[in-house]
């Protein structure tokens, strides 16, 4: 998938999640951190400058998204959402 077309759809990703969050600055902050590694996963080169923080990204989205879930959001609903985008999700091995 080119990039600018994979950037337009998790981008598109969060702003459908981002709208389920509970208006409280908490949860704000606990989509924040959600939101930071969808970003880290999916746009960031894989090369070594941001090979760190994709592998960061990828362990975070392989574990259960407990910040996704305390931010409000459905976890198997934004699981959903970005399959029915088209995106990809890091599979625990």
């Amino acid at each position: 998938m080119p990039a600018r077309r994979q950037d337009k759809r998790v981008r598109q990703c969060i702003k459908t999640l981002k709208a389920q969050i509970i208006k409280d600055p908490h949860c704000r902050l606990m989509f924040a951190v959600f939101e930071q590694a969808v970003r880290d996963y999916f746009l960031l080169p894989r090369g070594t400058d941001g090979g760190y923080w994709v592998r960061s990204a990828r362990e975070y989205l392989c574990s259960d998204w407990v910040h996704l879930a305390l931010s409000g959001v459905d976890v198997s609903y934004a699981r959903r959402v970005f399959s029915e985008a088209g995106l990809l999700l890091p599979q625990k091995k």
